[in-house]
């Protein structure tokens, strides 16, 4: 028997079909969450872009995600089987169709049939594939959801659907059927002149003129109310032509007297393939025309090198200048050229008095009287003024029209923030979507197709600057026989890939010196000291280190960076680069920097790391003594220093990525391999404390090797130490126990009592985890003999810890509650609050199995307040799972549940359990603790 056919709509209100049977739609954020999934069928959303489309901007969250995901999986499992599932990628969620038809699937196979084949065959299957929908994407679901980018992109797809099947109709003769679909969208779309266009077109030829001029009637009342614009040029053409009249002057004898000086025209054409940026495409029209008050508008776009400024003000100059009908003019103020000075004021205003029909001769010659005369010829004009390329607010204040009337749209890489602009757009790189649709248009569609994986790396490579999106195309059409995977590996070589960017007049490099130039003294000395590490990211410590600086002339000279758009500061005192920036400034220390003078900034940033480094282990875990006495303790090169333990917790979080490419880097340069070799030691505390163990497990590593090549045991011993324990928190179980072993051996070879009992005590731990509850018990009684020998009551007190979770293994409950009784009293005395909030944990934990749950619930809570005040988050997933389990044991089974989806959630964000595995836990009635959580116990 054939099953039905499970069918998924989008295309307009979201619809759930089985057969011929409509399925009832689940609640409000399953259903958002499946329609939101099905506009790209078998590919993965990313968690933080579905909840900004499910809920809205800034107001969803992972939770609610989460109890989403949870709840759409369970309604497609009872309905549909394995039909369509709901599946976790890596990089988000995605909706699996294989035995489901989802109409976005099926309209852009059709458009692609549509592509191919007769005439007649093309038009039947753009035809059906337009009759797939059935209003806007998801109907009204969302206000939000009509900008995101794959609504845009499909409602895209449709008009030029709609544009092909026109074309298509109109050739053939019979424009009928492409008449209703394009009603449908000018419906949809009321203000867009080339649907309009079309139609208006399609109704001629289908003999429809009446319901043409009409429609064109409508929509010039609907621009002039609303935007204040007339119809295009375009538009107007079809309008005469309607009425059977020739628009040319000299045919109309509307041709009148020979001007002296014809009205400007001054706007270069825009880029034909110009791509996205629709929200600023509107928010700049409107800014332009809009004439509710006296002031006259201004609008200010800025931005990186190569991110499309002048595109966009051309762009959106051609769509308004129909508006300003006493002329455009535009002027280029070179503030990014390459060896040409920018224009001076006075050489702008004596210009454009001239292009206004003021003789030569009559051109004043102080400035301030030739602005007077331009504000003079400006008012009661309406001009649309185009400063492209401005240096400075300085270089153009003098000349901004004062009156209403005009309008003015400035580009700068550096910001205008001191001009009164009507609307500031600070322009970012293209989306992926958008610039993947710049590089087909043009190299051409059919390259871009044929090499998907390709066009992706090309894209990042670019960093989605349309620059050198050109700049590839051009090298790619220059040359026929290459694929785009060949320029994509050329790009991939660091070492060349400012050299890949640059073709006849267009250089990355060059329009980078520019910029650099105009950033002031100061700042260009310092710049090339910001590549040599080769971070993404950086603070302003890091920078005054580098650059041998203050801290107060290092934020001033890379202020002057931001503000020419070289860097950016995504928060106070934090600074980012653009890939091709960093490599730039690479290149410049290379060849303007010494050798000698870029060994002392790599050492002064090696200080720099073991400074603030210590300066977090003596914050996050001030009871620890340190691994490795330094001595003298590491000072920082400019005198910095964390303030507190929030401080510290932000400097660890945000350094940890890269920092094992950072100590790479330095551990590689022999004058600094014994010194980068410690890095990794101080570090250790904040990065175990702040569950950062897979950086761990890299920085350990590289620590091992320079340790090995500089000839330092006692440095070996200690990272094999921490490796074996960032080993065992990942559960590589075998690697950290040969890490361990190897470790003891080199600290019994050097006869240090001290580590040894350490190492013990961690082999404990491990062997513990392994099962062999015997040995562990053996070694947490050899080092707690060797620690109360060295008077060691710190380690001592951990040892005790670690032997009360072994006896609570054993079933010896009372044994593990002295232990952990032992332990608390001198970890009391210590004031050491994170071993404090562990052992709290484990004391509940115990207490609740001989039978005393009420303890054990004001146990566990103290222990989780402690937790949570150090910022631990895996000792917070476990008392939050053990809070659980003696809440149940009191018979709260919902307060229960409640804590241990807690637990999961943090246990999750820490990468140790996903989605998936979630689900499969609550499911049970009283759910199984997770492996993080009985490896520890």
């Amino acid at each position: 028997m054939q099953e039905d056919v499970v069918s998924v709509a989008v295309l307009g209100p979201l619809r759930v079909s089985m057969g011929s049977s409509t399925v009832a739609l689940p609640g409000p954020g399953p259903r958002m969450l499946l329609g939101v999934l099905a506009l790209s069928p078998n590919q993965p959303v990313s968690p933080n872009q579905l909840v900004e489309l499910i809920w809205g901007p800034d107001r969803g969250s992972q939770a609610a995600l989460h109890t989403s995901v949870y709840r759409l999986r369970a309604w497609l499992r009872d309905r549909f089987a394995d039909r369509v599932t709901l599946e976790r990628a890596d990089d988000g969620y995605l909706l699996r169709t294989p035995r489901c038809d989802v109409d976005t699937a099926a309209f852009r196979d059709l458009v692609v049939h549509g592509a191919a084949g007769t005439e007649s065959e093309r038009i039947a299957a753009l035809d059906r594939a337009l009759d797939l929908w059935r209003g806007p994407v998801l109907g009204s679901a969302a206000s939000w959801l009509h900008n995101a980018p794959m609504v845009v992109a499909l409602e895209r797809e449709r008009r030029a659907a709609a544009r092909d099947l026109a074309d298509l109709c109109l050739r053939v003769g019979d424009p009928s059927v492409a008449v209703r679909h394009l009603q449908r969208l000018v419906d949809a779309h009321p203000f867009d002149e080339p649907l309009h266009a079309l139609l208006i077109r399609a109704l001629g030829a289908n003999g429809a003129v009446a319901d043409a001029l009409r429609l064109y009637d409508q929509l010039r009342a609907r621009l002039a109310t609303e935007l204040g614009i007339d119809p295009s040029q375009e538009l107007q053409g079809l309008y005469q032509q309607l009425l059977g009249i020739d628009a040319t002057p000299a045919a109309s004898g509307l041709g009148g007297p020979e001007l002296t000086h014809p009205t400007p025209r001054q706007l270069p054409a825009p880029p034909p393939e110009f791509t996205g940026r629709d929200e600023e495409v509107a928010a700049l029209c409107a800014a332009l025309l809009d004439r509710r008050n006296d002031h006259p508008p201004l609008v200010a776009v800025d931005g990186v090198a190569g991110v499309g400024k002048s595109a966009l003000a051309l762009h959106v100059a051609s769509r308004v200048a129909s508006s300003f009908p006493d002329g455009q003019l535009y002027i280029n103020l070179q503030g990014a050229s390459v060896g040409v000075p920018s224009l001076e004021p006075s050489a702008i205003v004596g210009r454009w008095l001239r292009q206004l029909g003021v003789a030569g001769s009559a051109v004043p010659a102080q400035f301030e009287d030739a602005t007077a005369l331009w504000r003079s010829l400006l008012a009661g004009k309406r001009l649309l003024l185009l400063f492209d390329d401005a240096v400075s607010p300085e270089q153009i204040r003098a000349l901004l029209p004062s009156g209403p009337g005009c309008a003015t749209f400035v580009t700068s890489r550096s910001v205008l923030s001191t001009l009164d602009c009507t609307r500031f757009v600070r322009l970012r790189p293209l989306t992926t979507e958008d610039a993947v649709t710049l590089l087909s248009r043009l190299v051409g569609e059919q390259r871009v197709l044929d090499e998907p994986a390709a066009t992706d790396m090309v894209v990042n490579l670019c960093e989605h600057l349309p620059l050198l999106l050109r700049i590839v195309s051009a090298r790619l059409i220059a040359r026929p026989s290459w694929t785009i995977q060949a320029i994509a590996d050329r790009l991939g070589q660091e070492q060349r890939r400012l050299d890949e960017l640059q073709v006849d007049n267009l250089s990355m490099r060059a329009s980078l010196a520019v910029g650099l130039r105009g950033a002031g003294s100061d700042a260009t000395r310092g710049f090339p000291f910001l590549g040599l590490l080769g971070v993404p990211e950086f603070d302003l410590a890091l920078a005054a280190a580098l650059a041998g600086s203050t801290l107060t002339a290092t934020e001033a000279a890379i202020e002057r960076l931001v503000d020419a758009r070289l860097v950016d500061s995504p928060a106070p005192n934090r600074f980012r680069m653009h890939d091709v920036i960093r490599l730039y400034a690479r290149e410049q220390a290379e060849r303007h920097v010494t050798d000698a003078d870029r060994r002392a900034a790599l050492s002064r940033a090696l200080a720099h790391y073991l400074s603030v480094a210590e300066q977090a282990r003596c914050l996050l875990d001030p009871n620890e003594p340190a691994d490795l006495q330094v001595d003298p303790a590491p000072t920082h090169p400019a005198g910095f220093s964390l303030p507190d333990q929030e401080a510290a917790t932000e400097w660890i979080d945000a350094n940890a990525p890269h920092l094992p490419d950072v100590m790479a880097s330095l551990a590689a340069r022999p004058e600094l391999t014994a010194s980068a070799a410690r890095l990794a030691l101080l570090a250790y505390p904040a990065l175990a404390i702040r569950d950062h163990w897979p950086e761990m497990i890299r920085l350990d590593r590289i620590a091992i090797r320079a340790a090995e090549t500089s000839g330092q045991l006692e440095v070996e011993a200690l990272a094999r130490n921490h490796l074996g324990m960032a080993y065992g928190q990942t559960n590589q179980l075998d690697e950290s126990l040969a890490e361990f072993r190897t470790a003891l051996e080199l600290w019994e070879g050097l006869n240090d009592q001290h580590h040894t009992a350490k190492v013990l005590n961690n082999l404990g731990i491990l062997t513990r985890m392994r099962g062999d509850l015997a040995e562990s018990v053996r070694c947490h009684e050899r080092c707690i003999a060797l620690f109360n020998v060295l008077g060691d009551r710190n380690h001592e007190a951990r040892a005790l810890q670690n032997l009360a979770v072994v006896e609570r293994r054993l079933g010896r409950h009372t044994n593990a509650v002295a232990a952990c009784e032992q332990a608390i009293e001198i970890f009391r005395s210590l004031g050491d609050d994170y071993r404090l909030g562990l052992t709290l944990g484990a004391l509940a934990d115990c207490v609740r199995l001989i039978g005393r749950p009420g303890d054990s619930v004001a146990i566990f809570q103290e222990g989780l307040l402690v937790l949570r005040r150090c910022g631990n988050r895996f000792g917070e997933a476990e008392q939050l799972w053990g809070l659980g389990l003696a809440l149940d044991a009191l018979g709260d089974r919902l307060q229960a549940r409640s804590h241990w989806q807690s637990a999961l959630e943090v246990l999750r964000d820490c990468g140790y359990v996903d989605d998936d595995e979630i689900q499969a836990i609550m499911a049970e009635p009283t759910p199984r603790p997770p492996a993080a959580i009985r490896n520890s116990t």
